[in-house]
């Protein structure tokens, strides 16, 4: 008897046609099924007519900035794992504010690249390993991940 794995669905909110179009594309290549959104509010629709297995947002977006989508996406949809995607400055409240909560997985600073991207969220789908949870453990708030880039995880951290 063979077992059909279910393809894992994504959800790539951005603003930037060509920044949406070539993260989704690299998505559908590597076998996702992907939903797409140009704004905040398309976003929040889609969510409402199917679940997502992980969300890839923008912060820096017209009307309602992703900062303000995640919480709206997180409380409709509690198990849709998020990863932001991000132009701002380390030290702006809206960074600092995803950094600390629970509702997204990581933060990858823009410009980041396709493969740091196709990283962080096979991480987030299939698990940080025991290495990363160790680190986590410890109360980091970074974590180099296997692509070379800093992200920045967002889970409770231990104290």
């Amino acid at each position: 008897m063979s077992v059909v794995q279910r393809k894992r669905s994504v959800l790539v909110v951005d603003d930037e046609d060509a920044v949406r179009e070539a993260i989704c594309q690299t998505l559908v290549r590597e076998g996702y099924q992907v939903v797409d959104a140009s704004n905040a509010n398309d976003a929040l629709y889609e969510a409402s007519r199917a679940r997502f297995d992980a969300a890839i947002v923008d912060i820096r977006m017209p009307g309602m900035p992703g900062d303000s989508l995640v919480p709206l996406l997180k409380k409709s949809c509690p198990d849709t794992i998020v990863i932001v995607l991000t132009a701002v400055s380390d030290d702006d409240p809206r960074f600092q504010a995803l950094l600390h909560s629970n509702e997204a997985f990581a933060c990858l600073k823009k410009p980041c690249t396709i493969k740091d991207l196709r990283a962080t969220l096979k991480m987030a789908l299939e698990g940080l390993g025991d290495d990363a949870d160790a680190a986590l453990d410890r109360g980091t708030t970074s974590l180099l991940n296997r692509a070379g880039r800093f992200i920045h995880p967002t889970r409770p951290q231990a104290h």
